[in-house]
């Protein structure tokens, strides 16, 4: 996610933007972040929604949304985001889509849901076996799952 320096000062200029034109999705989803950036968190979900109306297959809106969902505890509708993301991007095999398997399996396992975690994790750690975080909470899942006999494969074969 990207870093505003001047999160309020943006804030205003796309506002501004958006009461001129309010059927650009971009300006909606820059509001949307510079919201994200000062913790305004509802506001900005509000926001990505907007944009999402007007550009229904943009996978990066579908992402940052995910993303505030995540921090919002929301981990249904971050899931719902980031498989949506999955959808409409181009290749599923870029490291782009390892970062959106990541961050769903990071929302699975939230849940307790750590089968489908682990197949996220899978999927990262299919182009890239040496994705230490992947690893780590792949095993994290395993262990939380009971079933320590694969923790220790886990870590010590990353495939």
């Amino acid at each position: 996610m990207e870093k505003l320096s001047q999160p309020e000062k943006a804030l205003a200029d796309f506002t501004k933007a958006t009461e001129l034109d309010a059927t650009i999705a971009a300006f909606w989803h820059n509001r949307a972040c510079c919201l994200r950036s000062l913790s305004r968190y509802q506001e900005s979900v509000d926001d990505f929604s907007r944009a999402l109306k007007l550009d229904s297959r943009n996978p990066t809106i579908y992402a940052n949304r995910g993303f505030v969902y995540r921090k919002l505890g929301e981990f249904r509708l971050a899931i719902q985001d980031y498989t949506a993301e999955l959808a409409n991007k181009q290749t599923a095999s870029n490291s782009g889509a390892n970062r959106t398997y990541s961050n769903r399996a990071y929302c699975y396992a939230m849940l307790g849901e750590y089968e489908r975690a682990m197949e996220d994790y899978g999927r990262v750690l299919a182009t890239e076996p040496k994705n230490v975080h992947a690893l780590y909470n792949r095993g994290v899942s395993y262990e939380n799952r009971g079933d320590f006999s694969k923790v220790c494969f886990c870590r010590s074969n990353p495939q």
